[in-house]
């Protein structure tokens, strides 16, 4: 996607930002719901091999959310228009500017593209009686905030609070459970321990701030 999201870039000019975003955006928009499609479909054929593995047969799969064109355009113009004119402002050179707006945008805009996948598995989980709940898989480098929610473990249904929250340029997954025997990956456990050991006496934002400073070194 974001090999065909840098082709759509040129679409948008510079020095006519407001003039060229409604055409560009057009455009844009039909890239993101192609992989929002693209995104539900692996992660329905991840459900059904989920449920094969654990030799359980086909379920339903909870349905592909249509995204609201509004609030997509509002989203992907904050993302671009006041980020470039701001690098502009702050006297940047216009390539630095619009490379500003393009990394910014282009996490916006694989969010979109890929909370369809999250919300298929999550929601698929929560209709499903044979699942016992989800968690959180991170990349392979995650920011302290997502190594915190993968930290917490296994969601299960009963949580009924629990849900993904992912950020721009997000590159963690959600992992159906269908065993409360299920082991965790390494590198959950590893957030898990981390957590408890500098946390240990602390509640809250205080415990997140230790956490945080315990992922990034400082």
């Amino acid at each position: 996607m974001l090999r065909e999201y840098l082709e759509l870039w040129n679409a948008l000019d510079q020095k006519r930002l407001d003039a060229t975003f409604q055409r560009w955006f057009k455009l844009v928009l039909q890239l993101i719901n192609d992989h929002r499609a693209y995104s539900h479909a692996v992660a329905a054929r991840y459900m059904a091999d989920m449920r094969r593995q654990a030799g359980l047969g086909p379920a339903p799969v909870a349905p592909l959310a249509p995204l609201d064109p509004g609030v997509a355009e509002e989203t992907m113009r904050i993302a671009t228009v006041p980020v470039i004119k701001k690098q502009i402002g702050d006297r940047k050179p216009p390539q630095e500017a619009m490379e500003r707006g393009f990394i910014n945008s282009a996490g916006r805009a694989t969010k979109l593209a890929m909370d369809p996948g999250r919300d298929t598995v999550v929601e698929t989980v929560k209709r499903d009686r044979d699942a016992v709940g989800w968690y959180r898989l991170t990349d392979g480098d995650p920011c302290w905030f997502c190594a915190m929610l993968a930290s917490a473990g296994v969601r299960y249904k009963s949580e009924q609070s629990a849900s993904f929250e992912p950020h721009d340029h997000c590159g963690c997954s959600a992992v159906a459970v269908y065993s409360k025997s299920e082991q965790l990956p390494e590198s959950n456990r590893q957030y898990a321990d981390l957590w408890r050991r500098v946390t240990r006496g602390l509640k809250g934002k205080d415990a997140q701030i230790a956490f945080r400073r315990a992922i990034e070194g400082r």
